[in-house]
């Protein structure tokens, strides 16, 4: 498994990139447009983003309550 780990990404274009399989843990992608990048099969132990840096973002439902917060939701 491919990992980005303690790594500073933030502002950094992606273009046919492909996180398969990856591990990523607290990795600043600030400001790193993540539209169309697929992050379904990855593993999270930390993620720094903005909510707009999300938008087009593909990840799993098993994913999907830990960005809820991210995005000023409640999730009941």
């Amino acid at each position: 498994m491919f990992g980005i780990v303690n790594s500073n990404e933030r502002y950094s274009a992606f273009h046919k990139t492909s996180f398969s399989a990856c591990h990523i843990d607290q990795a600043n992608m600030s400001g790193a447009k993540l539209e169309g990048i697929d992050l379904s099969d990855c593993e999270f132990g930390g993620l720094i983003v903005e909510p707009e840096d999300l938008r087009g973002c593909i990840i799993s439902a098993r994913h999907a309550s830990s960005f809820v917060g991210l995005l000023g939701l409640i999730l009941k």
